[in-house]
Order: structure tokens, then C-alpha cells, then sequence
């Protein structure tokens, strides 16, 4: 099946005193929607601290209009989950003390797929962050395409998935690229950090002065950072069956 050109990701800071009402309500959801065997909603779910993260796969920049389901919380997945489900509503409602949606464009010639990987059970998504000096695009991207090829000679086993906003963050379709995700997948902490360290494979691909000036450049590119580790939350998520 053919990769969605954008996903929306809508992320819900919810305060820890309603965390587990938070999670029971959306658990509630989302067996409902099997039961009910609802085709109206499919998104993929993770958790970071206390910020809950849903990924839903778009067809068109359409679907994030004022009509569609993604402007307020699933509005249109809630109103197919029956009466049942919304019994529970305020419950969530009350402990999200915010909701932040963003647009994101796949981005394949920043991607990197390994002809092998490692992972097999995916329980964990490490997001790396990037905010491109608009003065700095081009370097940018050739230090991203270099890396991508760099990485294909010592077949790195991991995938990453790369993105940039186009909706959110302040961004608008008239404004820069700005902001980039990479999302990699992985099994486990040890698997990810210590058997196959991306550190590593950078140092096996460039060689140490290589590496260092690769890190040079990228910092000058870069006007902020950041990166996280999301658990990745099957009992949050629904795909039609």
C-alpha cells in the first residue's frame, strides 16, 4: 500500500491527575469503533511524558478544513462511536489542558529505508526535530541527501521517515519549509542505543573528521532542536478492520 503524502498530527497535553481517565475514555473509543466496525477514522497513537500524539494518514489538504474531523478532537470520529462511547466525554475533556494540530508532508528524498531492518515489534518512535535557518536551505539539503547516501553504504538497519511542517508551528503554505521531523521506529532501548547506535554508523560512514565536520555544518544550518522518544500506544490507536 502506497505511503499518504501528508498526516495530520494532533497532540493533547493532559494533566496527570486525569491521565487515567484520559486513557480509559480513549479505550472506550476505540473498542467501540471495532465493535461498531466503524471505516471513519484510523490513526496511530503514542505517548511522551504528557503529551498524547495521533497521527491520522490524509489524502488531501482539504481534510484538515472546518469541516473535517481533524479541527476539533476526532470531531467527526466521536459522532460515529454511538451514544455509549459519548457517556465518558467529559472526562478527557476536562484533563487536556491543551490541543495542538500540525500538517506534515512526507518527505521521500529525505528518507531512508535499509535493505534489511532490524525491527520487528516497533514499541518505541525516536522523533529528531529540526528548525532550518531559512538563509541555510540549500546546505541543508545536501547535508541531508549526503547522509541518506552515506547511510546506504553501511546499510544503517533502521528506517526513517522524514517530514516537514506545512500547517502549524506558524507555518502557513506561504511561509518557508522551516521545520523538519524524522521519525525512526524501533523495538527497544537496548536495540536502538547500544547494538546499533546511530553515532556509530555515522562514524563507519564518514570517518571521524567526517562526522565531526557533518555536525559542524548541520549546527550552523539548525536555529533550534529538539528530540524525544514516544512509546508508541496500540491501545490508543484504531485501524478499520
Amino acid at each position: 500500500m502506497a505511503l499518504r503524502r501528508y498526516v495530520a498530527v494532533q497532540e493533547e497535553v493532559v494533566d496527570p491527575a486525569s491521565s487515567t481517565d484520559y486513557e480509559r475514555w480513549i479505550k472506550h473509543l476505540v473498542k467501540t469503533m471495532y465493535e461498531s466496525r466503524s471505516a471513519s477514522g484510523n490513526w496511530q497513537a503514542g505517548k511522551h511524558n504528557q503529551s498524547y500524539y495521533y497521527v491520522f494518514p490524509i489524502d488531501s489538504l482539504n481534510d484538515v478544513g472546518p469541516e473535517s474531523r481533524f479541527q476539533l478532537r476526532f470531531q467527526g470520529v466521536w459522532k460515529t462511536a454511538g451514544e455509549e462511547a459519548t457517556q465518558l466525554a467529559p472526562l478527557p475533556i476536562s484533563g487536556v489542558r491543551s490541543t495542538r494540530l500540525s500538517v506534515l508532508e512526507r518527505l521521500e528524498s529525505y528518507s531512508y529505508s535499509p535493505s534489511s531492518s532490524v525491527v520487528r515489534e516497533p514499541m518505541f518512535a525516536f522523533v529528531d526535530v529540526h528548525q532550518v535557518r531559512a538563509d541555510m536551505q540549500d546546505q541543508y539539503d545536501a547535508l541531508v541527501t549526503s547522509m541518506v547516501e552515506a547511510m546506504r553504504k553501511v546499510e544503517y538497519p533502521f528506517r526513517w521517515s522524514a517530514f516537514r511542517t506545512i500547517i502549524g508551528e506558524g507555518r502557513t503554505f506561504h511561509g518557508p519549509p522551516g521545520t523538519y521531523h524524522y521519525v525512526v521506529l524501533f523495538d527497544s532501548m537496548y536495540q536502538f542505543f547500544e547494538q546499533h547506535w546511530f553515532g556509530h554508523a555515522m562514524g563507519k560512514a564518514l570517518g571521524t573528521e567526517g562526522a565531526r565536520q557533518y555536525s559542524a555544518t548541520e549546527k550552523k544550518c539548525l536555529q533550534g532542536f529538539e528530540n524525544f522518544i514516544c512509546a508508541l500506544r496500540s491501545d490508543l490507536s484504531y485501524s478499520p478492520p
